[in-house]
């Protein structure tokens, strides 16, 4: 609606002015009021103000909602004089003078604050009104040395605009909202807020803000809405109060709703704003892309039972026309995303061998800005020698924050080598900034069957914290958000889970390391036994075998399988074994060795055992390099395995891989400045693999 349109409709012979409600609690509705009402709010709020006529007042609202009409009214009737501008989240970027009285909404104080010449403005408004949405902890304390009044401000259509005002700043400051005049408040049985205002509203109005009165029970202040309410195992949480504890520490746009729940009857559940364009946005140290991070900071700052059950990622807030939280449609939101993850077939999932058939495999090129800048050029070749061999035979993604520059060195790579034109057309560069490259640990973990595939996305915290791993941690939801890889996202970063830290037989038995996965800073304080559990539930495996020995020397992973045993066709696995007694890593590998003896398929017979050779020790200085030949990865029709410049071993090696595999060509791919940075092939890879029909 335009200025000129409200005039006239305001100038109109009928007495009624129709009204429409932002729609922030559920739909929109029409309703139509008094135009002597609107008089009487108008002066009431003059006078509360001490607002007279001549004092400019500024219209920065949607004429469409009652806020932005009020204004209008309020010059009218009291004399202001109005200045109009278009509504946006710089309301005073066009201003030379500052109004003596202006309404806004939080989002706009919040823009102006950011420009200095605008801050100044806000600070010049003798009487600044904020409304439409909650003025969270930093907001306020922004807008407490202001050197005039700053009000926050309670009501709603049916009132009129405001009908109670709490002072933000001075020495009049309270968490108590003060009635204006002629308006009385008290409770109802449900402790909801009775408005009583014959001048602006001919019906006492019930609300459905639960609300507290002031001893003098002439103030109060709000907790939230009854519609708000999440009754959770037995306890009623009210989500506004929720959301106050958290708006200190969360630096992004979220909102709390709730989500049906068998158990608890209601779960606490926290939507954040989390797209590929705002990736970046910071959560403190941690990325706004991070469950993780909210979860911690959720766990550290609320009480047990208010804790979310469920955080999930969107695209945006729902809000309303006015700015505020459009509750009903995020919880209608919440629920269509759990009623998405229950959707998912689980039972008929499962996770496959390496060996089965691929779709892609994504590598994560290094940069300047990671810990390869010093060898960038060697490890550099190092991933085109990979990457040919991939993009040969399958779909290869790339993920790297300089897609120009490394598009072109891989392509002039390719043509140099005569790789192949289907090579080049195998290749997909994917625009992601990155701490690091070791794709198998913060890539998907992929479940298939049933013509569903499963993309887990598990935490990765930088093998226990020992790196920084922020980007790396946010590359999955990027990839799938661009469509780069494609199935049913499921949202695991509440347990931290590297794909190195896994093998998988394809029929439901995965083999980990209990040296890795109850290494500190993964999952404490569960349980072997509870870290198990959750394996079983999240990888629909039957089993878990953990293999209790083996963690290499200069091994940042605390003991991932795949340096030490790797699993292959017909009951095979592929180990690290060692001859040397007199090297430090004998025993554990001995030890690792007798136990893999006692290990029994699901059928209950024993493995076949083939034991890889053991590197001749590589230095970087003084420190021992974690070489070893059980990193490798099997693509379509070929083992990739890492070599060191020891021929013989090299050569012993491929012979033993080739045994596991023999109807893959074996390519060897010179690792030895992989293991600089203490990986080697494997570690720098992850297979998607092919959906089942």
């Amino acid at each position: 609606m335009t200025l000129d349109e409200f005039l006239s409709e305001w100038h109109s012979e009928s007495p009624l002015i129709e009204l429409q409600t932002s729609g922030s609690t559920g739909k929109p509705k029409k309703m139509t009021v008094e135009k002597r009402r609107m008089e009487a709010s108008a002066r009431i709020t003059c006078s509360f103000l001490g607002l007279h006529e001549g004092d400019t007042a500024l219209l920065c609202m949607p004429l469409d909602y009652i806020a932005g009409k009020m204004m209008v009214v309020r010059a009218l009737t009291c004399g202001l004089r109005l200045i109009a501008e278009e509504p946006s989240g710089h309301p005073l970027k066009g201003l030379d003078t500052a109004p003596t009285f202006a309404a806004m909404v939080p989002l706009q104080v919040y823009n102006s604050l950011q420009d200095e010449k605008e801050a100044r403005q806000l600070r010049s408004i003798k009487q600044l009104i904020i409304g439409g949405g909650a003025i969270d902890a930093a907001l306020e304390s922004q807008l407490k040395t202001f050197p005039n009044a700053v009000w926050s401000t309670y009501g709603m259509t049916e009132t009129l605009s405001h009908i109670a005002l709490r002072r933000l700043n001075g020495k009049e400051a309270s968490h108590w909202y003060t009635p204006l005049e002629g308006v009385t408040v008290s409770l109802n049985a449900d402790h909801c807020l009775v408005v009583d205002a014959p001048a602006v509203c001919k019906a006492r109005l019930v609300t459905n803000d639960i609300a507290e009165l002031h001893p003098d029970r002439h103030q109060f202040r709000i907790l939230g809405r009854k519609d708000n309410v999440i009754c959770s195992g037995g306890k009623k949480i009210q989500a506004e109060e929720v959301e106050r504890q958290l708006l200190p520490k969360l630096d992004v746009p979220f909102i709390v709703t709730k989500c049906r729940d068998p158990r608890l009857g209601e779960a606490v559940t926290l939507l954040y704003e989390a797209t590929a364009d705002n990736a970046a946005t910071r959560l403190h140290e941690c990325s706004a892309d991070n469950a993780a991070t909210i979860a911690d900071i959720c766990r550290a700052t609320l009480p047990p039972h208010w804790i979310p059950r469920n955080i999930f990622a969107v695209d945006h807030i729902p809000l309303t026309g006015t700015c505020k939280p459009a509750r009903a449609e995020a919880e209608k939101m919440a629920q269509q995303l759990i009623m998405e993850k229950k959707e998912l077939k689980h039972d008929t999932l499962r996770l496959p061998a390496e060996w089965e058939k691929q779709r892609a495999v994504q590598l994560t090129w290094p940069h300047a800005d990671t810990d390869w800048a010093p060898i960038l050029d060697d490890i550099t070749q190092t991933y085109i020698d990979m990457a040919a061999e991939i993009a040969k035979r399958e779909k290869l993604i790339v993920v790297t924050p300089h897609p120009d520059a490394t598009r072109d060195t891989i392509e002039q790579a390719f043509r140099q080598r005569n790789v192949g034109e289907k090579a080049i057309e195998n290749l997909r560069i994917v625009d992601i900034d990155t701490d690091d490259t070791w794709a198998r640990d913060h890539g998907f973990i992929t479940l298939t069957g049933d013509g569903q595939t499963a993309l887990l996305d598990f935490r990765f915290n930088g093998w226990g914290g020992k790196f920084e791993a922020e980007k790396d941690n946010a590359i999955n939801r990027q990839l799938h958000r661009k469509g780069v890889i494609r199935g049913t996202y499921v949202d695991y970063n509440d347990f931290v889970l590297e794909g190195g830290s896994i093998e998988s037989d394809g029929e439901g038995t995965v083999f980990t390391t209990s040296c890795c996965l109850l290494a500190p800073g993964r999952n404490q304080p569960m349980t072997q036994d509870e870290i198990e559990e959750t394996l079983k539930r999240r990888l629909n495996a039957r089993r878990i075998v953990w293999i209790d020995y083996g963690n290499l020397i200069g091994d940042d992973t605390d003991g991932h399988i795949d340096t030490l045993v790797r699993v292959a066709p017909a009951d095979t696995l592929l180990y690290v074994g060692c001859d040397d007694e007199d090297d430090p890593q004998y025993r554990e590998l001995h030890k690792m060795e007798e136990q893999l003896r006692t290990l029994r398929t699901k059928t209950g017979r024993c493995y076949r055992l083939l034991r890889l050779p053991m590197p001749r020790p590589i230095y970087h200085g003084d420190e021992r390099l974690p070489a070893t030949y059980a990193n490798f990865l099997v693509i379509n029709g070929a083992v990739l395995y890492p070599t060191y410049a020891q021929p013989d071993l090299d050569e012993e090696a491929a012979q033993t891989i080739a045994d596991a595999f023999p109807d893959h060509e074996i390519v060897g791919i010179d690792c030895r400045s992989i293991i600089i940075q203490h990986g080697s092939l494997h570690c720098c890879t992850m297979q998607i693999p092919l959906r089942e029909a």
